[in-house]
This record gives structure tokens, sequence and C-alpha cells, in this order.
């Protein structure tokens, strides 16, 4: 017979976060998702067909609640509005376009009675910031942050795919619960965001019909996105740094190297973890005081990069932002 353990905090976590994390555990597509269709990088779309889970890397804790508050987040949208009176339908249908081999999940269609059509709707959820930011479609093309970018990409396919003249985006807020919604209608840029990706789509069909890999020009070898990648072990893009990257010698990193392999070690253990990330960017960001933004250490790179944020009538604030990536 097991021993009988008292139930502690840190059990309810660790046991919520692995449920999370499972959650998000991705698995080999067997046809082109627009999400990954809309991804910067044209070789991840490819090695979403072609690399098993247990070859990619393990997505972060953090990273796998925030997917899954988004998913929690639209299907709290939905039943909202049905409570509101609106008929929701299409609720997570499947569609398929065969000859591109794209495989997409729509998020619903709304009506009310009285009004005369059913419109097509995708649900984001955000952050107070970015929700107060993106207004109007052209919001989403007009910034540096590639995953609003995605959901611009992603809309323009499904219009095009589905031949629907309108669209909607709703984005709700996080933090305050409020909606908005940002009217798409067809035009030209539309229809050419949406030929790149179905273009995109039939170049990954083609390399997996002759069995090719990508190219190095295919994959987009940027830290800021490879750092993150649950396919960098199997893409091993070649990251440079360009002019802008501080190289430290071999004479003086050692320490610093030493520190940044134990930051990997303590991630689990928050506090200590917690502490040391706050130092060692503190160390970096005076490392960078002449406006690098790309560090090397070793096996590691540093990436510091200046950001300002305007929240409502607030004066806009400059901070700098720090990560860590051992390849």
């Amino acid at each position: 017979m097991s021993e009988v353990k008292k139930l502690r905090p840190s059990d309810v976590v660790e046991a919520y976060e692995a449920y999370k994390s499972r959650r998000s555990r991705g698995s080999v597509a067997t046809a082109n998702w627009p999400t990954t269709l809309a991804h910067d990088c044209s070789a991840y779309a490819y090695w979403n067909r072609t690399v098993p889970p247990e070859r990619r890397r393990t997505i972060d804790a953090h990273l796998a609640m925030i997917f899954s508050e988004g998913s929690d987040q639209g299907r709290m949208v939905t039943r909202d509005l049905i409570d509101a009176g609106f008929v929701v339908s299409d609720q997570e249908s499947q569609l398929f376009w065969a000859k591109y081999q794209i495989s997409g999940r729509k998020d619903l269609k709304i009506w009310k009675e009285g009004f005369r059509e059913k419109i097509n709707v995708e649900v984001k959820s955000c952050a107070q910031y970015t929700y107060a930011a993106i207004n109007k479609p052209e919001d989403l093309i007009d910034t540096d942050k590639h995953w609003l970018k995605k959901w611009y990409r992603q809309v323009a396919l499904y219009m095009v795919l589905q031949g629907v003249d309108t669209y909607w985006l709703l984005l709700k807020s996080k933090q305050m619960g409020s909606i908005k919604i940002l009217e798409f209608k067809i035009n030209d840029d539309i229809y050419q965001t949406a030929e790149a990706m179905i273009k995109k789509a039939e170049w990954v069909n083609g390399l997996i019909q002759i069995g090719e890999l990508p190219k190095e020009s295919d994959k987009i070898a940027d830290v800021d996105y490879c750092q993150e990648c649950e396919f960098y072990d199997t893409c091993l893009p070649d990251l440079t740094f360009g002019p802008g990257a501080v190289i430290f010698d071999a004479e003086s990193v050692a320490d610093l190297v030493e520190q940044l392999d134990h930051l990997a070690e303590l991630k689990p253990i928050a506090k200590e973890y917690k502490d040391l990330d706050e130092d060692l960017k503190a160390e970096f960001k005076m490392h960078a005081s002449q406006g690098q933004e790309k560090l090397v250490v070793g096996p590691w790179i540093v990436t510091v990069k200046e950001q300002s944020r305007t929240a409502y009538s607030v004066e806009a604030t400059t901070y700098s932002t720090v990560k860590f990536f051992k390849p």
C-alpha cells in the first residue's frame, strides 16, 4: 500500500502546469495549418508537417498556459454571445481545401433574429495595452508584433478560401473583459496576403512530395524567433549576429557562462531563478549601454531591446527587454 501524503500547494500548481503543457503539446500535422502558414518563417510550416512530438522542444509551461488561456477565453466569448441573445453556429468547425492541403478550424458564425446575414467571426484575446492599440485591420499590419501580423494573415486566408467579402475579428481584453470588432472587407491586400500563404502551402507540399528539406534561405534565422521555437533542434538555423553584436572573448566569459547555465538549471525554482534573472539582466543592460542589441557570451546569445509603452493617457515610457538563449 502506497504512503498517503499530505497535499501541498506545490502539488496542485505542478499538476496544473503539467496538464496545461500536455494540452499544448504539438503533433505532426497532416495538412497545412493557417496559423503555421501565417508564421514569418517558411521552414516553420514545413517542420510542423514533418517533425514528430518526441523530437520537438518542450513548450515552456508559462507559454503553454498563455496558449491555453487564449482557447479558454474564446469559449467564454461564445458562451457570452449566446447569453446575450445571438445565435452562434459552426463553432470550431473543420475547414479543408484539398487542392492546397490546407486545414483550418473556424471559430464561429454569429447571427441575430431580425438581421439579414450570418457573419464569420475569428476570436482573439489579448492584454489591455494591445487591445487599446488595435482598432482597425491595418493596425495588425503596421506593427512589430509578429503574432498580430499572423492574425491578419489568418483572416485574409479564411476570407479568400471561403469566398466571403466580410469577416470579423473579435478582440477581447483579458484584463477588462470588454470586446471590440475589427471588420475586414475584401481588397487587393487581402488577396495578396492570402495568395502568399497559398504559395507557401504549395511549397511545403512540393518539398514533402520530393523528400527535400528547407534551404537555409527558407529559415528566418533570427534569435528572437528561434530561441522559443519547438523545431530549433531539427532546424538548426545559421544564426548570424551582424555588426551590432558584442562577442565576449574566451578569457572574460567563463564566469558569465557559468551563471547563465546555472540560470537555466534554476528555472523551476522560481524565487532563486527570478533573483538571478534580474541580476543578469541588469548586468547585460549595462554592457549594452551604447545601443548594442545582441551580446554573445560563449555559447549564450543575449538580446537587449529598448521598447516604449503607452497606456491610456499616460506618457510613453521606455524600458529594456533582455532574453537569454543557448543554441
